[in-house]
């Protein structure tokens, strides 16, 4: 941290905290470099104390000092971990911005050895977001020269298994598609050395496959499914998903067991004022654990 002058207030001082931008919802591992994450904090004469004014994080620097150099293999991962945040909270049309961001950066790159085919993966997200938006006629033709292009490889069978997924016009074709995908047995097949597939370290199955776009996706074709646990039940085992339990939870949300890449995974699923479904997101701070600065803490 360190103390600068106060924009907003002349003669006053302001915080500052930098730290390394961790990704919850992304491909991210902790010894893998990160963007430089930071937060001002300002004094606020009415709360009596410091409090939380901005936020943000800088993906052209690494938060390992401002003389480590910043690699466009960096910068992939950074944007895809932005843009994956927003995939897997439901805001599709941030995710597809920011997949726009990533491709844009990846024309002309090379995979080095050792690390995951950003581009490829980018173009798998880039395709399912847009049939997750309705926008079916230009993801088919990206899923497909998608398949063609890595024929042979996990990336390809994910592709082609979405595609297959999403034959026809069916408003279930989102859900078919992600179904399909968790069809695939990534969690055996995917090898952490990158020796055998474009898929590897630190891409893991379970993130790759996601299976909430397609269970969301289900549910918000279907509104007039809400409560008939049954009829839920069917509706996504006739989409493709294998489940082994569905459940109410609190607050009328969903709780699901369903196989994803080959291993059983649970998901809470929750209804918004506006009726859509989204995955559950928990809380990233919960105390007693450790947290980031939250309001109040400068008291």
């Amino acid at each position: 941290w360190s103390l600068q002058p106060d924009p907003t207030a002349p003669g006053r001082q302001q915080f500052l905290l930098t730290y390394p931008r961790i990704y919850r919802d992304g491909f991210d591992h902790k010894m893998a470099s990160h963007p430089l994450g930071w937060q001002v904090w300002r004094w606020d004469r009415v709360a009596g104390r410091f409090v939380r004014a901005e936020q943000g994080v800088d993906l052209e620097r690494s938060a390992d000092g401002p003389d480590a150099p910043v690699t466009t293999s960096d910068r992939l991962r950074w944007r895809i971990n932005e843009a994956e945040e927003a995939f897997r909270a439901g805001d599709y049309e941030a995710a597809l911005a920011g997949y726009e961001a990533v491709l844009a950066i990846a024309a002309g790159w090379s995979r080095g050895a050792g690390e995951p085919d950003w581009a490829g993966v980018a173009r798998l997200r880039w395709g399912m977001i847009l049939l997750l938006l309705g926008r079916r006629d230009e993801a088919r033709p990206e899923l497909s020269a998608l398949a063609d292009a890595y024929a042979g490889d996990l990336l390809g069978e994910l592709a082609a298994a979405c595609l297959s997924g999403a034959e026809g016009d069916s408003p279930n074709a989102p859900a078919r598609c992600v179904a399909a995908m968790q069809q695939v047995n990534l969690w055996e097949r995917m090898d952490e050395g990158c020796g055998r597939s474009t898929l590897c370290f630190p891409l893991y199955s379970t993130g790759i496959l996601w299976p909430p776009a397609g269970l969301t996706a289900y549910l918000n074709a279907h509104p007039e499914l809400s409560g008939d646990l049954e009829a839920v039940r069917a509706g996504l085992e006739e989409a493709g998903f294998a489940l082994d339990e569905v459940r109410q939870a609190d607050g009328g949300s969903l709780w699901v067991v369903v196989q994803a890449g080959g291993v059983p995974t649970e998901w809470v699923l929750v209804r918004e004022a506006d009726g859509r479904w989204r995955p559950y997101q928990p809380p990233a701070c919960a105390p007693p654990g450790p947290c980031w600065p939250q309001v109040g803490a400068g008291e």
